[in-house]
This record gives C-alpha cells, sequence and structure tokens, in this order.
C-alpha cells in the first residue's frame, strides 16, 4: 500500500507505465491481453493499458 500511495502523490514514478490490468503468468492469459498494451514484465506477472 506504501508504494501505490507514492506513486498516486507523485512521489515516485509509476513503474507499470500507467498499467490498469495485469495477469500472472501462472494462468492463461485473457482474452483481452492480445489487443491491449503490454507495459511490463515483473517476475511472474505482465502489466497492460489500453485494454478493450
Amino acid at each position: 500500500r506504501v508504494a501505490a500511495d507514492q506513486v498516486i502523490d507523485g512521489k515516485v514514478p509509476d513503474p507499470t507505465g500507467g498499467a490498469t490490468h495485469y495477469y500472472a503468468t501462472s494462468i492463461k492469459a485473457p482474452a483481452w491481453a492480445a489487443k491491449a498494451k503490454q507495459t511490463l514484465r515483473l517476475g511472474h506477472h505482465i502489466f497492460f493499458k489500453d485494454v478493450p
């Protein structure tokens, strides 16, 4: 929560590049991921924005 608050307050840059969605690579990729813009891959999580 502290990290999220710092991003929201503008104290640190958003490491996800403005992502609004993500999924863990341990599951099948959701259908929306094919048309969304990937912004970050961090460990076993992939972050996206511009999700249709």
